[in-house]
């Protein structure tokens, strides 16, 4: 019989919770959370630092209300701008302010220590395996 210690969701449940546990900590001095660096990490890395709300929402795997709250947040910390666009519906338009990239970029310092925490007895064979087991296991869980 397995042990449950050794069950592999339960392994990724627990790596989760501690990330973001860590993160939320590392990051509260700068009055953000993880789930928002995430977002903006995301609005960054899109054409002219701008995506839809319905993007973000396909990205996080999240609500309407749940990301319409992140990005409200946001925008009050003026990290973000919304705009509403009429393309033949209604959309919300979400760009990165000058001031979310500079705090992104500050950022990029904790997510970079976070990482050789997380891998600092790994070879660099080890971590291009898991990175390729991590992108396999993200395919496989794809629709």
């Amino acid at each position: 019989m397995k042990d449950e210690s050794d069950d592999i969701g339960m392994l990724f449940k627990q790596v989760d919770e501690k990330l973001k546990k860590k993160g939320n900590a590392d990051f509260a001095s700068l009055g953000i959370t993880m789930s928002q660096i995430h977002v903006m990490h995301f609005i960054s890395i899109q054409h002219q630092k701008k995506t839809t709300q319905k993007e973000l929402e396909d990205f996080c795997g999240v609500s309407h209300p749940t990301i319409n709250g992140i990005l409200k947040r946001l925008e009050e910390k003026e990290f973000i701008e919304t705009t509403i666009t009429a393309n033949g519906r209604l959309s919300k338009e979400v760009r990165l302010t000058d001031k979310g990239s500079a705090l992104l970029k500050e950022t990029r310092k904790s997510k970079s220590s976070a990482e050789k925490m997380l891998t600092k007895d790994f070879t660099k064979q080890e971590m291009e395996t898991l990175r390729g087991m991590l992108k396999k296991i993200i395919y496989n869980l794809s629709d």
